[in-house]
């Protein structure tokens, strides 16, 4: 294989496990924002359970503000909390499962993050060492 061929590999390499890296913090960010959205649904839970159920509500649906009475509109928000509690749970499962993948893949690649390198004897990297063992296969992130 020519150094060109080696580049473009570890190149090809970097770039799958950056993909990988982006879709775990996809993930996250998206996990993040359905836990806000379940307990924002439980504050309005708790906030209309005590009233009376037909008391006037107003409730927004798709940037439109409908009106309706609490006894209707309590079960479909509990059921919308529901709801997300379940596909919080099931992203948070996508997400152990690509982090795993991430991981798995950094090791398989020897991927080294250039945060992670340890540093020894007088400031000077690892790597750098002579007597420290050294591999050709490992990548830099």
């Amino acid at each position: 294989m020519s150094q060109a061929e080696v580049e473009a590999e570890k190149q090809r390499i970097v770039m799958h496990y950056q993909n990988l890296r982006g879709e775990v913090q996809s993930l996250a960010q998206k996990i993040n924002e359905l836990e806000a959205e379940h307990h924002e649904h439980g504050l309005v839970v708790d906030a209309i359970k005590p009233l009376d159920p037909d008391r006037k509500c107003f409730r927004m649906i798709g940037g439109v503000l409908v009106e309706g009475t609490t006894g209707k509109v309590l079960p479909v928000i509990e059921k919308n909390r529901d709801q997300l509690e379940g596909l919080v749970k099931q992203l948070a499962e996508q997400l152990q499962k690509k982090e795993q993948e991430a991981a798995d893949f950094a090791v398989k690649h020897k991927i080294v993050k250039r945060t992670d390198q340890p540093e020894s004897r007088g400031g000077k990297k690892v790597e750098d060492d002579d007597s420290a063992e050294k591999t050709s296969a490992g990548v830099l992130v």
